[in-house]
């Protein structure tokens, strides 16, 4: 562990600290603010559902990504693909994002009704809205021969303000963004059938 300068021991085992306060530190870009969203989000779900009723078994996971789905895009500005999330709750998966006005229509968390309207939408009870989020658990798998390779380019990126950057060219050149989209899902799904072969 590069960089670690000393061991910490808390109540729940060890802790390492590397030097760099939380907002000095770079992010990786492998969805950790979603994941931290979505475990928060499955611990409150599950901690009141157990207290209401005295259930303590798992909970069904379409909730739980709806309302971390809600979380994260409030977070975020209500923009960014929701693959992070999807991944955090289901795991490996095809995904294909849900329209962005089931959660526009939520509105600020200070509005009158705000409530209604949230668990209104985590159980999709609204016909007008409802969720059309395509989420193929386990569908795609690295097979064994293939070898993944990462690496830490040491610097952050601000996820909010690339995709804003990314929307507006989009506006601005819809010839060229669409022939560019077009190709992307093309080879993005080129690949996620190469890897369901080779599995």
């Amino acid at each position: 562990q590069a960089g670690a300068t000393k061991d910490y021991k808390g109540s729940n085992g060890d802790f390492t600290h590397f030097g760099v306060s939380l907002s000095e530190a770079h992010k990786t870009g492998l969805g950790s603010s979603a994941a931290l969203t979505t475990s928060l989000v499955a611990a409150l779900l599950s901690y009141s559902t157990a207290a209401a009723t005295s259930d303590i078994s798992p909970l069904p996971l379409k909730p739980i990504h709806n309302l971390a789905q809600a979380a994260h895009c409030a977070a975020q500005g209500k923009v960014g693909s929701g693959f992070d999330v999807a991944a955090a709750v289901y795991g490996s998966c095809l995904y294909r994002r849900f329209t962005p006005t089931v959660l526009e229509r939520l509105g600020d968390s200070s509005t009158p009704g705000f409530g209604e309207r949230l668990h209104r939408c985590v159980e999709d009870l609204d016909l007008e809205h409802k969720w059309d989020v395509e989420v193929a658990s386990q569908a795609v798998r690295l097979p064994k021969s293939l070898l993944l390779l990462m690496c830490d380019v040491d610097c952050g990126s601000e996820t909010p303000g690339m995709v804003r950057n990314v929307l507006k060219w989009r506006k601005e050149n819809p010839e060229g963004a669409a022939i560019l989209w077009t190709a992307i899902q093309q080879g993005s799904d080129d690949v996620c059938q190469e890897l369901h072969r080779l599995a």
